[in-house]
């Protein structure tokens, strides 16, 4: 009698554990559609924080060309008078050369949105091109007319346009 009632305690114990244990493990029959779901909720989340694409953005907005290719556009409005300046200039007297302060204002007469970092960004690109010759400033610095437009550039502080 004792054995039997051992057994059924056993029995009954082993089938509460099952029902426990099926208890236990009825959440994972779910986890397959709830990682679904997850996964889903993730990408909807990473599609609205996507970052912007600037260009695709100013091509829409200005009907235009990306703004990365603006400054090209740019120097080359106002590069070639530079070019031209330099060369009247050496017509002119070829002894005495344009200092940045005379071809910055003569540009802003004619381009006014030009600002002096546009100008300088310019310059350089003009001179890597070999389109102009920036020279030295070569006496002493406190006696610059205009400091503000001098052009520190291949550590000399580049203050006259010339023709190459």
């Amino acid at each position: 009698m004792l054995w039997s009632h051992t057994i059924t305690t056993l029995e009954a114990f082993a089938s509460e554990l099952r029902r426990d244990f099926t208890n236990a493990f009825r959440p994972l029959e779910t986890f397959p559609a709830a990682v679904q779901e997850l996964k889903a909720a993730i990408a909807k989340a990473l599609e609205k924080i996507k970052p912007v694409d600037i260009d695709e953005l100013t091509t829409k907005l200005a009907g235009t060309r990306p703004a990365a290719q603006s400054p090209q556009r740019l120097e080359m409005g106002w590069g070639e008078d530079v070019v031209l300046m330099a060369a009247g200039q050496k017509q002119r007297n070829p002894y005495q050369r344009l200092t940045l302060p005379q071809v910055f204002e003569r540009l802003r007469a004619k381009h006014p949105s030009l600002t002096l970092g546009e100008f300088h960004d310019g310059l350089r690109r003009l001179q890597d091109e070999k389109r102009i010759r920036l020279g030295p400033y070569t006496q002493a610095l406190a006696t610059l007319d205009d400091s503000r437009n001098a052009l520190f550039l291949d550590r000399e502080v580049k203050y006259y346009v010339e023709l190459p």
